[in-house]
């Protein structure tokens, strides 16, 4: 009996050991998550976002997940261009680094052709091992075009609390960040807040941008998510 319950517990602290090693990212290549985002006060659709996970690289310090996203309006016309290619990177220790210059970099090129885009900054961190309370590493980026520039910054980064939460896609285990993003380029300027639901081995499975008074005014959830 001893030797059964000691079996068990290997087990069990293993399991453990394996799924806290798992990214906030999916790594399973065919992977398919569909989004909605809706306004909560009207319930209506303003975006929808298809991720497919294209593959899983090995690399000398980690891994990196390519995948394509594409963005659609509330009318179902494409966002940025279609569909894009992007990528992120996996460490040793199963982080994740989301470099959000080289994400815009590859909107925009998808959506202005050939013209040079430069990209640069540090990439945001998402650490395998959050808990509620962390502080995250603040994000700055600056994509570049001609004489025009976008910069972006990501700021106030923290977790929030860990929370079991629902979706038409199952229910997910989830540690909730929030951040403060800034962006300032060409006739544009944007200053909000959200709040985001992380699952291991999922990536986001709800994103909440919110008000001055820290209200949620819309949500982007998880719809579906399924292996082709």
């Amino acid at each position: 009996m001893k030797r059964i319950a000691a079996l068990l517990l290997t087990f069990f602290l293993t399991t453990c050991f394996l799924t806290a090693q798992e990214p906030f990212f999916c790594v399973t290549p065919g992977t398919v998550q569909y989004y909605e985002r809706c306004r909560l006060k009207t319930g209506k659709l303003t975006q929808t976002t298809l991720f497919e996970i294209k593959t899983v690289e090995k690399k000398k310090d980690g891994r990196r997940a390519k995948y394509f996203v594409t963005m659609k309006d509330h009318w179902g016309k494409d966002i940025f261009g279609g569909r894009t290619a992007l990528a992120v990177d996996i460490d040793a220790i199963s982080d994740t680094h989301m470099n959000f210059g080289e994400f815009i970099k590859c909107f925009a090129q998808n959506i202005l052709g050939d013209i040079k885009i430069t990209s640069k900054g540090n990439a945001a961190l998402l650490p395998s091992g959050m808990r509620p309370g962390d502080i995250l590493p603040d994000a700055h980026c600056e994509v570049s075009w001609g004489i025009l520039s976008l910069v972006i910054d990501v700021i106030d980064r923290k977790v929030l609390r860990c929370e079991t939460i629902t979706t038409p896609a199952g229910t997910f285990e989830c540690v909730v960040a929030r951040e403060h993003k800034i962006e300032n380029g060409p006739f544009h300027y944007g200053d909000e807040w959200s709040d985001t639901w992380y699952a291991r081995g999922v990536g986001y499975v709800r994103h909440d941008t919110l008000n001055k008074k820290m209200e949620p005014i819309e949500s982007e959830i998880l719809i579906r998510r399924e292996l082709k």
